[in-house]
């Protein structure tokens, strides 16, 4: 079966060839068994992570991404994804690894990215990438951005631009190096562009501490902060923080978040509007993270979660029991 596991990898991939991709079709013909083992095992590769097979690790070199005089930094385009990968074990080795803190690749809708050794992952100069860390954190990778993890999964360098939806951990204090100076934070969602010799933070949810040294300052929810040097600017308002965010695309993150958030935030980013037929379904809690799925790929997860029943229909997203 693990040889065949590997062809249906391989198509998943789109690296299979006529000899091999014949040979695939006979055995999913032979047995009504041999087709729903191909299906699911399509589907778990098109949803869910694969586990990266590490390479040796080079010296790390830091690109520098564009930046603007004044203002915010500019946002990185939200490009299509495609990110390269090997499936080295399922199951009980995967569930090793994140009990060691080793990081997992999440593979995202047309994938490839590199992975620059054993905890040092890079996106392509025109894709996002997303990494999920040993902690339960998720990373969402702009373009040419490079993470590496130091010592443990709670502890990241970051060069260039990422998204980080931060797991909390029994506060356990999860922090982001760059070469300009940290960030240090619970468990919260923050963008932070890092370059040569500024960074610029956003919170979405929760709070940072951020600054250069002793220089620390707090950023709340809907507060832009940045530092040029070894200057730290006060935390700033904005209108909506999720927009100067936008380049992270189809990018969810719920951590137990009750059904009425999900549903809320789902509405807002699919521009839906939800239709409840069970309002006792609000309050069950959802975990999950997806990246470049659409509305319909979304809802079957979560609400298969929960066990609701639920459609979308244009513009109308309905939850039902």
């Amino acid at each position: 079966m693990d040889d065949i596991d590997e062809l249906i990898c391989r198509e998943v991939n789109g690296d299979l060839g006529r000899e091999d991709a014949e040979r695939l079709r006979a055995w999913r013909s032979a047995a009504p068994r041999h087709e729903a083992h191909y299906q699911e095992m399509a589907r778990l590769l098109r949803l869910s992570e694969a586990v990266i097979e590490p390479a040796p690790a080079p010296p790390p070199s830091l690109a520098r991404p564009d930046r603007a005089e004044d203002g915010i930094i500019p946002l990185y385009s939200n490009r299509p994804v495609s990110i390269g990968w090997r499936v080295v074990r399922w199951g009980g080795a995967a569930a090793a690894l994140v009990g060691l803190g080793i990081l997992l690749f999440q593979r995202d809708r047309k994938p490839r990215a590199a992975t620059l050794g054993e905890h040092e992952f890079k996106a392509g100069s025109s894709e996002n990438a997303t990494v999920t860390l040993g902690d339960g954190s998720v990373v969402r990778l702009a373009p040419n951005g490079r993470l590496r993890v130091i010592g443990t999964a709670r502890d990241v360098f970051l060069d260039g631009r990422a998204f980080f939806a931060v797991a909390k951990r029994d506060g356990l204090p999860f922090r982001v190096n760059t070469a300009v100076g940290t960030v240090t934070v619970l468990g919260t969602e923050f963008d932070l562009t890092a370059a040569a010799d500024e960074m610029q933070v956003i919170v979405v949810e929760g709070r940072v501490e951020f600054g250069v040294g002793t220089n620390q300052v707090q950023v709340g929810a809907g507060e832009v902060s940045r530092v040029r040097g070894s200057t730290v600017a006060a935390p700033t308002p904005v209108p909506d923080a999720r927009v100067l965010v936008a380049w992270i695309g189809d990018f969810l993150v719920f951590r137990d978040a009750p059904l009425r958030k999900v549903a809320a935030d789902l509405a807002r980013h699919y521009r839906v509007t939800v239709e409840w037929r069970d309002s006792t379904l609000a309050g069950l809690t959802v975990t999950g993270r997806y990246a470049d799925q659409s509305l319909r790929e979304v809802v079957e997860l979560v609400c298969g979660a929960v066990a609701a029943q639920c459609s979308v229909d244009g513009t109308v997203l309905t939850i039902g029991r």
